[in-house]
C-alpha cells in the first residue's frame, strides 16, 4: 500500500464529510459558553460594551449640496388597485352629494320666494303696468311696512322701486342714465328683462301709479323721521311735468302740515294757499266756493278749502272762515254721489258750531254741534274716521253743556264717549 491510499483511508475515517461529501459530523466535543455565574463580574458583558448602528444616512447639514436625494430618486409607493377604487368612489359620492344637496337647496329657496310673493301680491296688488322688478321692490316694501314693522328696510325698498322707474323713464327719454359703458352683463339684464315684462311705460295708468309711488316714498321718509327728504320727495312731485294739479295740490297741502309741525305758521298759511290755487281756487273770493261751477269743484279743492279755512281760524280770522265752511258744506250736499261724506259734512258741522259758539251765537252754535253728532255717531260703528270725528264734535258738546249747566246733557256726552271707548277697544286701537 502506498503512502499515498494510506493518506486517503486515514481522511474516510476522521474526515467530517459524510459518504455522500454533503453533511458535516463533528467528532470533538462542542465548545460551551461560560457559565455567568463561575465568570468574575468585570467580565460581563454590559450595556456600554453594545455599540449603536451606525447610520446609514448622514444629516442634511452635513451634505454637500450635490449629495441631495432628489424627489425622483426615492422609490415610488404603489396603491394597491381596490384603494384607488375606494377614494375614486368616495370621492364621487363627495361632489354628487354637494351637486344635489345644492341644487334642491336652490330650487327650495326660489320655491318659497316664489310662494312668498304670491302671498304678498294678494294681500296687495302691485300695478300691472310696472315692470316685474318695479313690482318686486314694491311687495316687499309694502310687507316690510305694514306687515313686519321694519321702516327701515321698507323704506329701502321703495326707494329701489323708485329709482329704477326714474331709470326706466330717463332711458325712455333718451337720457343717459351712467357714464358707463354697457357692459355684456348689462345686456344680459336687458334681455332678461324683456322676458320677465317691462310694462307699459308711459300710458295714463302708468303715469297715475308712477306718483302714487312717489306719496309712498314721502310717507317711508316720514315714518323714518326724515322730515327734509319727506319735503323733497313732495317738491319733486309738484316740480315734475308729469304731475296733476291734483296731486300737486296733496303735495303742497303735505308740505303745509310739515311747517305746521315745525310751527312755521306763515309758511304754513302760503303753502295752503298754494294747494288751493293748484287744485283750482281762486283766493280772491277768500275761499268761497259758490262762484266756481258745480263741475270744477273736486274732493281736492274741498280738502285744500277746508284746511286753508282752519289755518285761518287757527290764526284768529273767524270771519273769513264762516262763510268758507259754510260755501265747502254746500258743495258737498249738492253732489251726494261725487263729493258727499258724512263724516266730512259732520266736521264741518263741527267747525261752524265752534264759530258760532265763539262768536257769542251759543243757541245755533249748539244747534249746529247737535246737528253734527247726529251725522258722525251712528258712522262711528263702521269707520275709525268717523270715531275721531265723534270725538272731535262731543269735545265741543261737553264744553257747551257745562256752560249751560245743563246735567242732563252731560250725562248723555258722558254716555256717548263711553260708547266709542268701548268701539275702541273692540277695535284693538
Amino acid at each position: 500500500m502506498t503512502n499515498l491510499s494510506r493518506i486517503r483511508q486515514l481522511l474516510s475515517r476522521s474526515s467530517p464529510l459524510t459518504s455522500s461529501g454533503t453533511s458535516i459530523r463533528l467528532t470533538g466535543p462542542l465548545i460551551r459558553s461560560p457559565n455567568p455565574a463561575t465568570v468574575s463580574p468585570t467580565r460581563l458583558l454590559t450595556t456600554s460594551t453594545f455599540r449603536r448602528p451606525t447610520p446609514t444616512t448622514v444629516s442634511l447639514l452635513l451634505r454637500q449640496p450635490n449629495t441631495l436625494i432628489l424627489p425622483h430618486q426615492l422609490s415610488a409607493r404603489h396603491i394597491t388597485t381596490k384603494t384607488k377604487l375606494y377614494l375614486k368612489s368616495q370621492t364621487r359620492t363627495f361632489f354628487e352629494t354637494v351637486f344635489y344637496g345644492y341644487t334642491i337647496l336652490f330650487l327650495l329657496g326660489w320655491t318659497l320666494f316664489g310662494c312668498l310673493n304670491l302671498y304678498l301680491e294678494q294681500k296687495h296688488a302691485t300695478p300691472e303696468c310696472f315692470d316685474f322688478w318695479t313690482r318686486l321692490y314694491l311687495r316687499q316694501g309694502w310687507a316690510y311696512l305694514k306687515m313686519w314693522g321694519d321702516n327701515d328696510r321698507g323704506r329701502e325698498f321703495i326707494a329701489l322701486a323708485v329709482e329704477r322707474l326714474d331709470s326706466i323713464l330717463a332711458e325712455k327719454e333718451g337720457k343717459k342714465v351712467s357714464d358707463k359703458e354697457e357692459t355684456l352683463a348689462d345686456k344680459a339684464w336687458k334681455v332678461l328683462d324683456i322676458a320677465l315684462g317691462e310694462g307699459t311705460v308711459g300710458t295714463k295708468a302708468w303715469w297715475r301709479e308712477y306718483r302714487k309711488v312717489q306719496f309712498e316714498m314721502a310717507e317711508a321718509e316720514r315714518k323714518m323721521g326724515h322730515k327734509i327728504l319727506e319735503r323733497k320727495c313732495y317738491e319733486k312731485i309738484i316740480g315734475g311735468s308729469w304731475s296733476d294739479s291734483e296731486d300737486k295740490a296733496r303735495a303742497a297741502m303735505k308740505i303745509a302740515e310739515l311747517d305746521f309741525e315745525a310751527g312755521e305758521d306763515e309758511a304754513c298759511g302760503r303753502n295752503l294757499e298754494r294747494a288751493f290755487e293748484l287744485a283750482g281756487g281762486d283766493l280772491g273770493k277768500k275761499g268761497v266756493l259758490d262762484a266756481i261751477p258745480a263741475t270744477a269743484v273736486t274732493k281736492v279743492l274741498l280738502e285744500a278749502d277746508t284746511e286753508l279755512q282752519v289755518h285761518n281760524v287757527r290764526m284768529g280770522n273767524t270771519k273769513t272762515a264762516l262763510p268758507a265752511f259754510l260755501s265747502i258744506l254746500r258743495a258737498r250736499q249738492s253732489n251726494p254721489k261725487e263729493l258727499g261724506d258724512p263724516c266730512e259734512e259732520g266736521k264741518l258741522m263741527s267747525y261752524v258750531a265752534e264759530i258760532l259758539w265763539a262768536g257769542r251765537n251759543k243757541k245755533d252754535g249748539l244747534a249746529w254741534n247737535r246737528k253734527a253728532l247726529e251725522t258722525v255717531v251712528p258712522l262711528a260703528e263702521l269707520r275709525q274716521s268717523c270715531n275721531e270725528c265723534a270725538r272731535y264734535a262731543l269735545g265741543n258738546m261737553e264744553i257747551m253743556m257745562e256752560y249751560n249747566k245743563d246735567k242732563k246733557g252731560m250725562q248723555e256726552v258722558h254716555e256717548t264717549k263711553e260708547w266709542l271707548d268701548s268701539l275702541r277697544v273692540i277695535r284693538g286701537e
